[in-house]
């Protein structure tokens, strides 16, 4: 296996890996619970779920071009740190408007004023952090070229 396949393998399991463990340890703490359906807490899975799905987008698409670029251009320049960090700023800012703007004002079927998540705000920081450092790692150690 090519080592840029196995880096977006990688990649991929930790988006993956990110959405099932903070469901997982929500669930854990206490900040959700699954005994019946409930609004909130499809909102809360669904802020999640949304969140990794755009920051796996972003890489994804990172990956095709980087990978589009190596396969045009046998000569291309070295993947430097620069454009790597940058990509993760993009996929960090996707993500952040993604939680922040569509996610955070979603409101349940309970007619609360407020979100669960405008509710928790913390929680949300905690989510959007989370995924900051994940993209972060993906976007540097896992290059899609060399």
């Amino acid at each position: 296996m090519k080592i840029h396949l196995r880096n977006l393998l990688i990649a991929s399991a930790t988006y993956v890996g990110a959405f099932l463990g903070i469901t997982i340890f929500s669930m854990i703490a206490g900040i959700i619970y699954l005994d019946e359906y409930d609004p909130d807490v499809m909102i809360y899975i669904g802020t999640v779920f949304f969140t990794a799905l755009v920051s796996w987008a972003s890489y994804l698409t990172f990956y095709l071009v980087q990978r589009k670029t190596a396969n045009e251009d046998v000569n291309a320049k070295f993947l430097r740190l620069g454009p790597r960090i940058i990509g993760g700023l993009t996929a960090s800012a996707i993500a952040a408007v993604v939680l922040l703007l569509l996610c955070f004002f979603w409101i349940s079927d309970y007619g609360d004023v407020e979100s669960l998540l405008r509710s928790y705000i913390d929680v949300a920081g905690a989510i959007l952090g989370i995924f900051v450092v994940i993209n972060f790692v993906d976007f540097i150690v896992l290059k899609p070229r060399p």
